[in-house]
């Protein structure tokens, strides 16, 4: 099983430089946007995306907690760089049946994001991600 979570910020009086994260993508307001549904154009809002990087957790912590813990870290420097609009993007790769579980705690982490949430689950084959 294969998870890649992504954070996306976005808003009209984001600048992802002032942030202080490393962006896979990233375009100020004005530019041109490199992804998203606005790819090509230019857009009045500041956009970035945001990979989270793989985290250390117990046995007892799952991906999931230890991901959403990082991203409520993640938050306050998005803000105070102008970002109001928030998406978790998760994409799971699985060679056989797809199931996932989370815990009450895990959900209330998830909701305290305040952000909107697209899970991708992909079927691939043996060793494919």
């Amino acid at each position: 099983m294969t998870h890649a979570f992504r954070f996306q910020a976005r808003g009209s009086a984001f600048h992802p430089r002032a942030a202080g994260l490393k962006f896979v993508e990233s375009f100020e307001p004005g530019a041109l946007a490199t992804f998203g549904g606005s790819r090509g154009t230019v857009v009045p809002y500041g956009a970035a995306l945001y990979a989270v990087p793989n985290l250390p957790h117990t046995d007892r912590q799952s991906d999931f907690h230890a991901v959403f813990t990082h991203l409520q870290s993640v938050l306050p420097a998005l803000r105070n760089a102008g970002a109001t609009e928030f998406i978790l993007h998760l994409h799971r790769a699985f060679p056989s049946q797809c199931n996932e579980e989370f815990t009450r705690e895990e959900l209330r982490l998830l909701a305290s994001l305040d952000c909107h949430f697209f899970y991708e689950a992909r079927h691939t084959n043996e060793g494919e991600t």
